[in-house]
């Protein structure tokens, strides 16, 4: 089945968990799976387009506004599931959620999130779609959650070509080495006028160039970007987290899972580059940073929502409508 087929199936297969009969769907497929303006499933799912949350999720620089509205929005999803730990201005809220990390036997639990956290790249910002907060015994954890719902489906390329000021770091042995642990060549030079990720087959490319931004922004620390809805009361409530005296840094990516070649490529692509390869990547971006020495804890494997929301720990913690929705 390719990509185009199995996404109609998925979109069918979502609207048909919470019940709605093929004459009541077309509201919510308005034009290409999206829904006019601030109806469809802003109102579906009892969304307050004023809420900060929401503003900061689909008013940012990735401007998700309008896209948050389709059945397969990746903005949408975190935005559904992590609402419930949206605690700003306070600290924590009464609800927690339990990750069993990878590598790890004993649940880790987090009662608090950010959306859309802005850290310090090369040029825009890195957006982290998810961090999740707990503090614990006077420790303080971030964990940075890039999520992924079909994109792995969708933006598969045997090359992609970014800015040259990216190639200083990629050419360093951390950064090219993990890549060519997954078969990602860089075709570029130090005098290169673009950097070129290239693969002998289609892979989701941007999936690896984006965790290796994002870490890099987790070690430069939080930007001082205002474009779009970033309230600076929000900014520096983050920046309280992250400059905590002892904090720790935690990175992973969570995926939703299909049951395609797709997801299981991904998966296996972010194991053998991210997950196998994460100290050498961060002490690439310290080295190439200069005057860093962060510490970051890479998740060997992605997470899933599947597996997260199935935990017998977080029965509950869902509403019923996002959790039927889902198929959580």
């Amino acid at each position: 089945m390719n990509s185009t087929n199995f996404k109609q199936l998925l979109t069918e297969q979502l609207l048909s968990n919470i019940g709605l009969k093929p004459n009541e769907r077309k509201s919510l497929l308005w034009p290409d799976n999206y829904a006019p303006g601030e109806e469809g499933f802003t109102k579906l799912f009892s969304l307050n387009p004023n809420d900060v949350a929401y503003r900061i999720a689909t008013e940012g620089i990735g401007k998700e506004k309008d896209k948050v509205n389709s059945v397969l929005s990746s903005a949408l999803l975190p935005l559904l599931v992590f609402n419930p730990l949206f605690s700003y201005p306070n600290e924590e809220v009464s609800k927690s959620i339990s990750i069993r990390l990878p590598g790890e036997e004993k649940l880790r639990k987090f009662n608090n999130c950010f959306f859309e956290i802005r850290n310090t790249v090369i040029g825009l910002p890195s957006c982290v779609d998810v961090v999740l907060t707990c503090k614990e015994g006077g420790l303080t954890t971030l964990l940075f959650l890039e999520s992924k719902f079909i994109e792995y489906l969708e933006d598969l390329k045997d090359h992609k070509e970014y800015g040259k000021s990216y190639n200083s770091l990629y050419l360093k042995d951390g950064i090219k080495n993990a890549l060519d642990s997954g078969c990602l060549n860089i075709e570029s030079s130090l005098d290169s006028e673009k950097m070129k990720l290239s693969s002998k087959q289609k892979s989701y490319i941007e999936g690896i160039k984006q965790t290796i931004s994002h870490l890099i922004g987790i070690v430069k620390g939080p930007s001082c970007s205002k474009e779009g809805f970033y309230p600076e009361t929000y900014a520096e409530f983050y920046r309280r987290f992250y400059h905590s005296e002892d904090v720790e840094f935690i990175y992973g990516t969570i995926l939703y899972q299909t049951p395609t070649k797709e997801y299981s490529d991904y998966r296996d692509l972010y194991r053998k580059i991210i997950g196998d390869n994460g100290t050498q990547i961060v002490s690439a971006i310290n080295e190439w940073n200069k005057s860093s020495n962060k510490t970051i804890k890479i998740l060997p494997d992605v997470l899933t929502y599947q597996r997260v929301f199935g935990l017998l720990e977080n029965k509950g913690f869902l509403p019923s409508i996002v959790k039927k929705f889902y198929g959580l």
